[in-house]
């Protein structure tokens, strides 16, 4: 079955389920309806299939709710965004209306991940303990940017920053898609790890392992690893391996070198849940 008609039914299938509907039982109050979450995650690439990918740190939250009162899952959303690559240039020069300006440059390589999935739990609402399940679908977002802050010494320009700075960045390198996976973990409640018997339900510690994989190739570079244009090999202005990845009114040059492969990560996640 083709990719398109796999996602179709992915997204049917939560549409459909989203729709059903239970009552709550007068007087039941274990069942929670929303949950809201924060936490930080390290992907890494599996080595064989990304061996020039870095592992990524990302921040991220996730909001999960119940389809229907008594559901044994909960359909949930989680973005994340972090980056991969980075560094930092000083004093270089940027060129702005025939005038040249002192200027910072940095370079970051990262992506954005937005997932969708049912989040299957297994015990009862008000264990210490519980696991949960989430096979997820989703779109992924890899970048290398460039932000340039540059000083002209003018302090009364509306669009300036107080120190009398301005700007401006560019994206020389993109690639989106669409990526599946899945996550498994256990949260523990933080109210219960100092009282036992509490009956409060509120807050859970998130841990958790997961895996993502692309439907197709992605593209990306690393920041860590730019090269001047005294070290690119003599093709280099040719080669579709190699982009040039400053702004083009910065005078010194810094290229990336751009690799294509399957997508592949592990990832480990650490976090807050709140349930509503």
């Amino acid at each position: 079955m083709k990719k398109e008609k796999l996602l179709f039914l992915f997204i049917s299938m939560m549409s459909f389920i989203g729709t059903g509907q239970m009552n709550l039982a007068e007087g039941d109050d274990s069942k929670l309806g929303t949950q809201l979450g924060f936490f930080l995650n390290v992907d890494a690439p599996f080595a064989p299939v990304m061996p020039e990918m870095s592992t990524t740190g990302l921040i991220g939250f996730s909001l999960a709710q119940r389809p229907y009162f008594g559901s044994p899952f909960l359909i949930e959303f989680k973005a994340a965004w972090g980056n991969y690559g980075r560094d930092f240039f000083g004093e270089h020069n940027f060129e702005l209306n025939g005038w040249l300006y002192s200027a910072d440059v940095t370079y970051k390589s990262g992506y954005q991940k937005y997932l969708l999935g049912p989040k299957f739990m297994l015990g009862g609402d008000f264990r210490a303990i519980r696991g949960f399940a989430t096979p997820q679908i989703g779109f992924l977002r890899m970048r290398s940017k460039t932000s340039i802050t540059y000083y002209d010494g003018v302090s009364d320009w509306s669009d300036q920053n107080d120190d009398g700075s301005e700007d401006v960045w560019r994206t020389p390198l993109k690639s989106t898609g669409w990526a599946f996976g899945a996550e498994i973990g256990t949260e523990i409640s933080i109210q219960r790890l100092f009282k036992p018997d509490s009956e409060k339900n509120t807050y859970r510690l998130l841990i958790s392992g997961s895996f993502l994989r692309g439907f197709k190739e992605f593209s990306y570079g690393d920041a860590d690893k730019l090269l001047d244009p005294s070290q690119l090999p003599d093709d280099a202005n040719t080669a579709v391996n190699y982009v040039n990845i400053s702004h083009p009114q910065v005078w010194e040059k810094k290229y990336v070198q751009v690799f294509r492969s399957a997508l592949q990560m592990w990832g480990i996640n650490v976090g807050v849940t709140i349930n509503i």
